[in-house]
């Protein structure tokens, strides 16, 4: 395994597909996560923010597919914008690892439709909870069990 980013992250060379999701708060792990991947590795990114200015540029070796989602006057992470376009995505389910992240309720119903729906492997998805609607000071990993 390679060094990931900060956070601990583990990047494996050999995994060929990895699909990087979360909020305007993950960008900052989301890019370095990005920046971490193998020239051998495909990603797509779905990310949230608020409008087309929040767009960031990410550096990476592997081929990205950036997919910006726009929340306009709605918290990022909170419209559904996000969950609707993991659906869309397409993958098989052995080939890739998930990085997911932003807000809880979001990466729940994100979590539940990759565990449920595409039969994910739980151990291929590190999935974290960073701030809930709402709550202040909230943040926690969400287990892949608890989808």
């Amino acid at each position: 395994m390679l060094a990931g980013p900060r956070g601990g992250y583990a990047i494996d060379p050999k995994v060929p597909r990895y699909l990087l999701i979360g909020d305007a708060t993950a960008l900052p792990a989301i890019a370095s996560i990005a920046e971490a991947l193998p020239a051998t590795a495909e990603a797509d990114v779905v990310a949230e923010v608020a409008d087309s200015l929040e767009e960031q540029p990410l550096a990476s070796a592997a081929t990205l597919r950036v997919h910006w989602l726009h929340s306009g006057t709605e918290a990022p992470g909170t419209t559904g914008r996000i969950e609707l376009a993991v659906q869309a995505l397409s993958f098989e389910p052995g080939d890739c690892r998930i990085w997911l992240a932003g807000e809880s309720f979001m990466v729940r119903a994100v979590l539940t439709h990759l565990l449920v729906d595409r039969r994910i492997s739980p151990g291929a998805i590190c999935a974290k909870g960073y701030w809930k609607l709402g709550t202040a000071g909230h943040r926690r990993e969400i287990s892949s069990a608890e989808g």
